[in-house]
């Protein structure tokens, strides 16, 4: 079975088709020194993962919904939820600040037989 991630904010609770492409991306706070006698210090004062997801031909529906997600959390700076259990980072559930790209044509017709590009880009809030 294919995992879907699911996004979960306010009364929403979204779950795309898996993305066609993703990494993690850790990130670190660093302090880094080198004393007078040479030695290297260094002091991580916190470390999170950002997480960018890529979809290649994303349905409307699914757009459309995750669409509506996104415009809840930047309208009410209300966390996301976001859940995938391919990453065990964050397989029980994380909250995360997001950003949903521009929504670019990837083929199809009509009013609703169509597919976008999308990416999507999520940072952990809190600190590990």
């Amino acid at each position: 079975m294919i995992s879907k991630p699911r996004f979960q904010c306010g009364s929403y609770d979204v779950s795309p088709e898996h993305p066609s492409d993703w990494e993690v991306r850790p990130l670190l706070g660093i302090s880094e020194k080198t004393s007078l006698s040479g030695s290297h210090l260094r002091d991580v004062s916190w470390r999170k993962y950002e997480y960018v997801l890529n979809w290649d031909a994303m349905s409307k529906s699914d757009y459309d919904d995750l669409e509506e997600l996104f415009n809840y959390h930047y309208d009410n700076g209300a966390a996301i939820t976001f859940t995938y259990t391919k990453w065990p980072q964050s397989s029980s559930g994380i909250s995360v600040a997001g950003n949903l790209s521009e929504r670019k044509r990837a083929g199809g017709s009509g009013n609703t037989l169509f597919y976008s590009k999308v990416d999507i880009v999520l940072t952990e809030i809190q600190k590990r």
